[in-house]
């Protein structure tokens, strides 16, 4: 992060009194990723498009077996994105990218 310390609050405000749009830039490793323009600078955060779940295989009521399998993310079930989005309507993900460290200036 270059050193900065973004504060969720912070940058979910800033993005409702601007009006900032995101933009979609690509795909990868099951992530959306998105820029928006935060205090005059780009930046860009992921979104996740799947979630590993663990499934349990049972015989008798006795787990035979465990393995884990990649999902539709849940918070994306109904959800629209298009190219262009309010930065705002993204402050979850922006929250959340900001917590895993992955809220980063690329501009």
């Amino acid at each position: 992060m270059e050193g900065l310390e973004y504060v969720d609050t912070d940058v979910k405000k800033e993005l409702y009194k601007s009006k900032a749009m995101a933009t979609f830039s690509h795909i990868e490793n099951g992530k959306a990723y998105y820029n928006v323009e935060y205090k005059g600078a780009l930046h860009q955060f992921p979104l996740d498009l799947e979630e590993t779940k663990e499934v349990k295989v049972s015989i008798d009521d006795e787990v035979v077996s465990t393995f884990k399998i990649k999902v539709p993310a849940a918070d994306m079930k109904g959800a629209s994105f298009g190219q262009e989005v309010k930065g705002s309507d993204l402050n979850r993900w922006i929250a959340r990218a900001i917590k895993t460290g992955n809220f980063m200036k690329i501009g």
